[in-house]
């Protein structure tokens, strides 16, 4: 099958969600460049990216059928993280000041199911998780409508949810009382807190790959030569820095024109160097270096698109 975007996008609504490994199988081609098509869909929002990794690889899945990501967690949430996910989906709407300490440490893990929801009220800020598939405009129109109906009436602990709502499970909570049975089934799950947090963070991320190189011997252009030429990378630049040799690589398969910046370090670079080049620029980026210690493959797994080669 020849990658096309009109193809990748097709692949990736057939199977739902995918890994530039799926890709690389399907389209007879490398990882590398699996994972920077598949971040172009994400660019042009055709294809959103996931938080949960299958070890340092994410998942790219079609948005129409955010559905899928179940599959993904009882595949592979952890004991804790899928203790939390149950937790999620059966309440529907959670106040962030009723977790435990363990339970605010395993939601930040599931950011794909439980969405961040802050608002004010009465002069204090409340927080609260959502469950993924609910609408959080509606969501929050329904938590302001309980609180309001709270304070005028200190007997009340329920409020009624708009028609169209989904019918969550039932566990509201007063702000003065413990928790007591929830008199319908279409009420929204909630514990009012006075606590501020800081709001989760929403980047989304993409794949990190490792390619190993095969022995450059001792030229190493040459070794670069040939790597960009496996990869179906054209070179349409190359200049001498303070830190190596800089290539302004494109790859260009039908459809797809995607740039890549790359940098040979002609001594061992340091993390903030790394870190400087990757921040130069939006384009993905690959890095050669001689003997790569452990440390610097360890500080790119947390960055997207960033490809550290070993010469």
């Amino acid at each position: 099958m020849i990658l096309t975007k009109d193809n990748l996008l097709r692949f990736v609504r057939e199977r739902k969600y995918v890994t530039p490994t799926h890709v690389a199988e399907a389209f007879d081609t490398t990882t590398m460049i699996g994972s920077a098509a598949l971040s172009e869909l994400v660019k042009d929002k055709l294809v959103l990216v996931s938080f949960l990794k299958l070890g340092s690889t994410p998942f790219y899945y079609d948005p129409a059928q955010r559905e899928c990501l179940m599959e993904l967690a009882e595949k592979h949430f952890s004991k804790y993280d899928k203790e939390m996910y149950d937790k999620i989906r059966q309440f529907e709407v959670v106040n962030a000041g009723s977790l435990s300490v363990q339970e605010q440490l395993a939601v930040e893990r599931i950011k794909d199911f439980a969405f961040p929801l802050e608002l004010e009220y009465s002069g204090k800020t409340l927080r609260f998780w959502v469950w993924y598939l609910r609408n959080l405009d509606e969501t929050r129109s329904q938590i302001l409508q309980l609180l309001k109906e709270q304070s005028s009436s200190s007997d009340s602990v329920s409020a009624p949810v708009a028609e169209k709502a989904p019918k969550p499970r039932v566990a509201v909570v007063s702000q003065s009382s413990s928790p007591r049975k929830a008199q319908s089934t279409e009420k929204v799950s909630l514990l009012v807190s006075e606590k501020k947090e800081k709001m989760a963070s929403s980047s989304s991320s993409s794949e990190l790959s490792f390619v190993p190189a095969q022995g450059a011997g001792d030229d190493i252009d040459t070794f670069l030569e040939n790597f960009f030429r496996q990869h179906y990378l054209n070179i349409e630049g190359k200049k001498k820095t303070e830190k190596g040799i800089f290539y302004e690589a494109v790859l260009r398969v039908q459809s797809f024109a995607i740039c890549f910046d790359c940098l040979y370090y002609v001594k061992k670079p340091s993390e903030q160097d790394l870190l400087q080049f990757y921040g130069s620029s939006m384009r993905p980026k690959i890095v050669f270096v001689e003997a790569a210690p452990k440390k610097l493959f360890k500080l790119v797994e947390s960055m997207d698109n960033f490809f550290l080669v070993n010469v």
